[in-house]
């Protein structure tokens, strides 16, 4: 039946997911979303009303970070909504569809609905942060990441973005403070923190 394809979508999802974090495994993990598109496909043409099967099926689309997915991921997702208004999982993730998209304000849009209900995540402050960032609206984008930093002070990429806006606002030495700080709470993946570290002490020099 309808939830026995959706399960093994999910199962199958999963494996994708822990393929995708092994290097050179990108093909198999590719090979996984294909296989559960086709479950959640199969759930869905038994039981189409269902928002968790269209959710579902955009985090599959959404996994391959295959720009040609793209506008699979946000259907899915609007037509989840569509079943489930307040489908707020749903709601994040169509936010981040549309920034991949360069569709700002849709974003804006999604992280703000989504933040009107649920406060407290931190992540999606970080998310529409860093939107705002890609509009070039500093100002908003450091206020975001200053309250994903207020709720979890161990934060690095908060950190990291705040500092990059610091940096292309020219506040350098609150910039190298940021980036300082997001060294010390990340272990790997850094190289774009001693970018952003290199522009701020060369334009302090200059």
């Amino acid at each position: 039946d309808a939830i026995y394809y959706f399960n093994r979508g999910n199962n199958t999802y999963d494996l994708a997911l822990l393929m995708r974090k092994e290097e050179g495994k990108g093909e198999i993990a590719q090979r996984y979303y294909e296989e559960a598109h086709t479950d959640y496909d199969r759930a869905i043409d038994l039981q189409h009303n269902d928002s968790r099967f269209y959710h579902s099926k955009g985090l599959a689309f959404e996994g391959t970070n295959r720009e040609e997915d793209f506008d699979e991921a946000i259907e899915n997702f609007k037509k989840a909504i569509d079943l489930y208004e307040t489908f707020f999982g749903a709601i994040v993730h169509l936010g981040n569809m549309y920034h991949k998209n360069n569709e700002f304000q849709k974003a804006l849009q999604c992280y703000s609905t989504f933040l009107a209900n649920y406060s407290t995540h931190e992540d999606v402050y970080v998310s529409r942060g860093r939107v705002y960032q890609d509009m070039g609206n500093h100002q908003f984008a450091i206020m975001d990441f200053d309250s994903a930093i207020k709720m979890n002070d161990t934060y690095s990429d908060a950190y990291f973005h705040r500092g990059v806006s610091k940096l292309r606002t020219r506040i350098y030495k609150e910039a190298i403070d940021d980036l300082t700080k997001a060294l010390e709470t990340k272990t790997k993946d850094n190289y774009g923190i001693y970018d952003a570290l290199g522009c701020c002490h060369q334009a302090l020099k200059d």
